[in-house]
């Protein structure tokens, strides 16, 4: 079967509890509720995965939600099959269109982003910038009213200029030192120009501190669970880590926002990688400056290390997330303790 005949599947799951006594839930609800018109329905784009899949429970019973995804969802998440209805297409490819002209969504809520080191630059590149692209394309065309995306801090860079709270005016350093992040830092700025060249629709672009959960996988987190955890000798950077629960509560906020902008997701404090590794029972393998980033490269084509050498700047500077307007104009706090965050990294 072609990507452009792939049919609609209805994934029905049942709603996981919140982690504590729906306290936090509620609080997120209230910017939904305060929002002059919610949306009644959201297209969430990569709802396929785990996190994705996570976010489609956490939406309000009152929202209708369908998701949409390049790729069968994974087999590997505890939350179950994502909410709704689960389209899966190519995003570059007619049937995503398709998606936009049979549901009539009035939001948009796009998770679809890939950070596998394992994929090629070409492949990473056609889901993360032209994906974005082509999302956005069908938002305006069909007439969404309400976008969300959600990008990540790493965009900023982990830079040795970088001040101790980076703001969501600080420059995007990231492809200064590590070329594999471009994709990531071209999607951003391409949602941000879009966010001023379309005024008619509410744009809400969220970037996130290192997430970190039972749903995520990503870089750091398969790091933090290496068989061998290298560390810069001399270094011990602050890491900023946010749950994955705190990040579907902002991105609730975001959808009930009544005006564009860019927010960034931090976690609840920024905590020393010595301490992260401390907490996680990792036992660290301090490696000189000069050899880290030949000694990263090997590690990785060994199979040891599941990372691209370029990370090793994650190791030696900070990048940690100013949350000032976020609270301010969103209405979001992190409410998942510190140490509850950092011990959720930990994979069996």
């Amino acid at each position: 079967m072609s990507p452009d005949d792939q049919p609609a599947r209805s994934a029905e799951g049942a709603r996981p509890p919140s982690p504590e006594d729906g306290h936090e839930r509620l609080e997120a609800l209230t910017g939904w509720e305060a929002a002059s018109q919610p949306p009644r329905k959201v297209l969430v784009a990569g709802a396929g995965g785990g996190f994705g899949s996570l976010v489609t429970h956490r939406l309000p019973e009152s929202c209708e939600v369908v998701g949409i995804d390049q790729h069968e969802p994974s087999s590997r998440t505890g939350v179950g099959a994502p909410r709704g209805k689960l389209y899966v297409t190519p995003f570059d490819k007619r049937t995503c269109e398709d998606v936009f002209k049979r549901e009539k969504p009035d939001a948009l809520l796009h998770l679809a982003f890939s950070d596998d080191p394992r994929l090629g630059s070409h492949e990473r590149y056609r889901i993360n910038v032209i994906g974005t692209m082509r999302l956005l394309e069908h938002a305006a065309k069909h007439d969404v009213k309400r976008v969300v995306v959600l990008s990540t801090g790493a965009v900023y860079g982990a830079h040795p200029l970088n001040s101790t709270f980076l703001n969501e005016d600080a420059p995007l350093r990231a492809i200064e030192r590590n070329p594999g992040i471009r994709d990531r830092v071209e999607a951003d700025q391409y949602v941000q120009a879009w966010l001023y060249r379309r005024p008619e629709a509410t744009t809400v672009l969220l970037r996130a501190a290192h997430i970190v959960g039972p749903n995520v996988r990503s870089p750091l987190v398969e790091y933090l669970n290496s068989p061998l955890v290298p560390i810069v000798l001399g270094f011990d950077p602050m890491l900023d880590l946010v749950h994955e629960e705190d990040v579907a509560r902002a991105i609730i906020l975001g959808l009930g926002c009544g005006h564009s902008g860019i927010f960034n997701v931090p976690g609840p404090g920024a905590v020393p990688l010595s301490c992260v590794l401390r907490a996680l029972e990792r036992t660290p393998i301090p490696i000189p400056h000069f050899l880290a980033y030949g000694a990263a490269w090997c590690l990785r084509q060994s199979g040891a290390l599941r990372t691209e050498g370029a990370y090793v700047d994650y190791l030696r500077y900070p990048l940690v997330l100013s949350g000032d307007r976020a609270r301010d104009e969103l209405g979001y706090r992190p409410r998942i303790r510190l140490e509850e965050t950092v011990l959720s990294a930990r994979r069996v």
